[in-house]
């Protein structure tokens, strides 16, 4: 399956180092698990993601926002298809994460008319 906003990203810089996160959106936060979303403004005026889950299992998966992954116009497209990114992976979630995800997706896909 492939990520749906796929149209969104404005291209990868390959071998590009990750850059700090400026601003994050935590989809759930429970004891079993925890999703959120990493977004970071470029020098270029381009945005780019990251996600942060923390498992059912105890483990971690970290990555941080890097245009090796893709570069957009503003931080709703990126926010979006780091959404995308996840819902790719629904199986490997827990039925609150899944449909916390599908939730930010309705939610992050009404844009702002002044946006």
């Amino acid at each position: 399956m492939a990520n749906r906003f796929e149209l969104l990203n404005k291209g990868c810089l390959l071998e590009a180092a990750p850059v700090p996160a400026t601003a994050s959106w935590t989809l759930t936060d429970s004891r079993e698990e925890t999703v959120i979303v990493l977004t970071a403004l470029l020098p270029s005026g381009m945005w780019c993601y990251g996600v942060q889950v923390y498992w059912k299992n105890g483990y971690q998966s970290v990555q941080q926002p890097t245009p090796a992954r893709g570069t957009f116009f503003n931080p709703r497209h990126a926010q979006l298809y780091a959404l995308g990114f996840l819902e790719q992976f629904a199986g490997h979630f827990t039925p609150d994460s899944v449909r916390a995800i599908a939730d930010a997706i309705a939610e992050c896909s009404q844009g702002s008319l002044f946006e």
